[in-house]
């Protein structure tokens, strides 16, 4: 729980930094790694990485904070069932651009509703796979 509440806040960090970004300014972003206070890092290295700290990638840090957002396996068949009730195409719509929009947003929709969003940045290969299609 405490690293879902990590990333959720890191990410808000993120969004407020990228509202204050201009052509002109692009404000720094603290590394995941150097948000955390550092007994805590040290403790995350000795007894879950088994490294000294000064030897853990920001990489790591990164992978192990996103492991929060993961609230249990990686369940295809529930992303399955959630694609196939919630999306749908409007034929009323001309070109196929806003079909491909229109759908990426409520597939987005879905997934944020059942707090499976992060699917789409860690394994979108995965969401549009053939084995995931309807037959």
């Amino acid at each position: 729980h405490e690293k879902q509440v990590f990333i959720e806040k890191y990410e808000a960090y993120c969004r407020q930094l990228s509202a204050l970004e201009t052509a002109f300014f692009r404000p720094f972003r603290i590394p995941v790694g150097r948000c955390e206070e550092d007994e805590r890092r040290r403790l995350i290295a000795m007894f879950d990485s088994c490294k000294p700290l000064d030897e853990i990638a920001e990489a790591y840090w990164t992978n192990y904070f996103w492991e929060g957002q993961i609230a249990g396996e990686l369940d295809f068949d529930k992303v399955k069932t959630i694609m196939s009730s919630k999306l749908s195409i409007d034929t009323r719509l001309a070109n196929a651009d806003s079909h491909v929009s229109k759908l990426a947003h409520e597939m987005y929709q879905a997934l944020d509703k059942e707090t499976m969003e992060w699917m789409v940045q860690k394994n979108p290969k995965k969401l549009f796979s053939s084995k995931n299609r309807r037959n």
